[in-house]
C-alpha cells in the first residue's frame, strides 16, 4: 500500500503535459526518500533539464515533506537522459519543512486525503463491477476490457474515484511544478502500484494505475491487465501454451467458470472444442487428482480430463 500511496500523491503533484510544454522552466518534484543532503542533490544534478530550472527533492517521513528546492545553474548537454552521474550544476535555494513550507503543508494535506481515498482501491481483491464479466477467461479476450473498467470507475464513482479525482485535480492545480511518471516509475524500483479485482468464479485480474489519455484533469486509468485462473495461475493467451496448461488441470472448473473456459480456449485455437469432464462437474470424484490432455482431429480440439 505504501507505494501506491507515494505513487498517487506524486501523481497528484503533476500538472498537465500541455501545461509543462508551455512555460520554460520544466520543474519537477521528484522523491528522495531517506537520503542524505549528498543524495538529495545527486538526484536534483540528474533531473536538470534546464538552466533556471527548479527541482524540489522531497523526503517523505511518515506523510510530512521536507524537501529541499534546487535551481539549475548549468546542464552538460551530454547529461539529458536523466542519468544519476549527470555532472550539471545545481544550487540549493530553500528548504522547506512542514513546520513553515506551504508548499510541505499542501503536499501533507493532499497525501493524507490520497491515502484515505484509496483503501478501497488498495484493500483487494475489488469485485468486477456490475454483471458484463463473469470470469477473467471472458475479459482476457476483450482487448478493451482495461477501457471498460476505467470508463465503470469513472461514471458509478467506485471505490473512492469521486474522491480521488477530484483531489488529484485540487492538488494539480495548486502544484506548481510537474513529474515525469515513467522517471517515478523507476525510481521505486518496482514499485508500479497494482489493483487486484476478482470475476464472480473467483478469477482475478491485476491492473495496473497509471497516468492515461481520458480528457480529464487527474487523468487516472488501469492499464496492463494480467488474468489469472482460480489457482492463481495467469491464463495463457498462446496455442502452445494453453496446451501445456490444460495438460496440468483436472478439469475445467478447476480453474474457472466452465462455459467461459470453453469459449476462452475455442477462441485461442480458434476452433471448436469439445469437452469430456468424465463426470457431471469434470475432474473426477471430490479428493481425487484428475490429469487433462488435449487432442486434435479434423479442425476440432478435444479435451478429456479422466
Amino acid at each position: 500500500m505504501k507505494n501506491l500511496v507515494l505513487y498517487l500523491f506524486l501523481l497528484a503533484c503533476s500538472v498537465a503535459s500541455s501545461s509543462v510544454l508551455a512555460t520554460p522552466n520544466l520543474d519537477v518534484i521528484v522523491p528522495c526518500n531517506g537520503c542524505s543532503d549528498w543524495q538529495m542533490q545527486v538526484t536534483a544534478q540528474a533531473y536538470a533539464v534546464q538552466k533556471g530550472q527548479k527541482i524540489y527533492v522531497s523526503d517523505n517521513v511518515n506523510g510530512q515533506f521536507y524537501i529541499k528546492e534546487y535551481v539549475v545553474n548549468y546542464v552538460n548537454p551530454r547529461s539529458l537522459d536523466f542519468g544519476i552521474n549527470a555532472s550539471n550544476d545545481v544550487s540549493l535555494l530553500k528548504n522547506h519543512t512542514p513546520q513553515s513550507s506551504a508548499l510541505s503543508q499542501n503536499l501533507a494535506r493532499s497525501y493524507a486525503i490520497i491515502r484515505d481515498a484509496i483503501r478501497n482501491l488498495d484493500s483487494g481483491p475489488i469485485p468486477v463491477p456490475g454483471n458484463l464479466y463473469n470470469s477473467a477467461f471472458e475479459a482476457v479476450d476483450d482487448r478493451n476490457f482495461e477501457l471498460w473498467l476505467t470508463d465503470e470507475h469513472y461514471t458509478n464513482q467506485l471505490n473512492g474515484f469521486d474522491i480521488l479525482d477530484a483531489e488529484l485535480a485540487k492538488a494539480t492545480a495548486e502544484a506548481k511544478a510537474s513529474l515525469n511518471l515513467t522517471i517515478f516509475n523507476f525510481t521505486l524500483g518496482g514499485g508500479t502500484p497494482k489493483v487486484v479485482f476478482k470475476f464472480p468464479d473467483n478469477t482475478l485480474v491485476k491492473v495496473v494505475l497509471e497516468k492515461g489519455s481520458l480528457g480529464k484533469l487527474s487523468d487516472l486509468t488501469f492499464i496492463k491487465p494480467v488474468f489469472y485462473d482460480k489457482r492463481g495461475k495467469i491464463i495463457p493467451v498462446a496455442k502452445r501454451i494453453l496446451k501445456a496448461y490444460i495438460k496440468k488441470i483436472s478439469s475445467l472448473e478447476e480453474v474457472g467458470d466452465r462455459e467461459a473456459v470453453k469459449e476462452h480456449f475455442e477462441y485461442v485455437f480458434d476452433a471448436p472444442v469439445y469437452y469430456n469432464g468424465g463426470g457431471s462437474k469434470g475432474g473426477g470424484p471430490s479428493g481425487d487428482i484428475g490429469i487433462c490432455d488435449i487432442t486434435q482431429e479434423r479442425g476440432v480440439y478435444y479435451v478429456s480430463c479422466t
